[in-house]
């Protein structure tokens, strides 16, 4: 993974950037199968992703870079298309950009996956839910989205940990305190699964 990682930065990302393709982070996935990297790219619309997929595909020196580097790497690559959730405000957003110190923190990716139709009940309830999470001031939402493309009834958060690794007990006691009241039995009523994922920076992430 690290000349993954390696050629990412040095060949992949400026063209990235040249094309339209705006990088909120990258990191490095605990858990799964195999050697997982996930990106976060932003765009302003369907429309946009759309014309920045279409002006990269249109670019030579992006055919000679995948030909080349498909000798030395094997990649798989999964694209899920998501809309930002109502609780997924831009103050969310900047709040997570805000740290102290130079150390990489450490983020957490869950998937809440619902039962058919009831993903936008799962997502007024995760609204609910991450408020009184955040109330620890041990965890803090970064964004969430819910899938357009592939499986359409997850919704995902993402969350960073700003007093470190060291605060997850306390994160996960201010989510378990929520055991057994209406909300967290409804959530749990209407998932069809949950995963729950550990993310760590990469060093081209803007996020760190």
């Amino acid at each position: 993974m690290n000349r993954f990682v390696e050629t990412y930065a040095s060949d992949v990302l400026p063209l990235h950037a040249k094309h339209g393709f705006d990088l909120l982070g990258g990191w490095s996935r605990a858990g799964g199968t195999g050697q997982q990297v996930v990106h976060l790219h932003r765009f302003d619309d369907l429309a946009a992703y759309e014309r920045a997929r279409a002006s990269i595909a249109g670019d030579a020196a992006v055919a000679a870079m995948v030909e080349d580097h498909a000798r030395e790497m094997s990649v798989t690559e999964s694209i899920v298309l998501g809309e930002t959730t109502a609780y997924a405000t831009d103050a969310r957003l900047r709040q997570g950009r805000v740290r102290e110190g130079d150390a990489p923190l450490t983020y957490i990716q869950r998937v809440s996956r619902a039962r058919f139709p009831h993903r936008p009940e799962v997502a007024r309830l995760l609204a609910r839910i991450v408020d009184a999470v955040e109330a620890s001031n041990a965890i803090s939402l970064v964004t969430a989205y819910q899938a357009v493309t592939g499986p359409t009834s997850d919704v995902t958060d993402l969350f960073v940990l700003p007093k470190g690794e060291g605060a997850l007990p306390e994160a996960n006691a201010a989510e378990r305190a929520l055991e057994g009241g209406v909300v967290a039995e409804r959530f749990h009523a209407l998932l069809e699964d949950e995963i729950v994922y550990r993310l760590r920076p990469l060093p081209y992430s803007p996020l760190q």
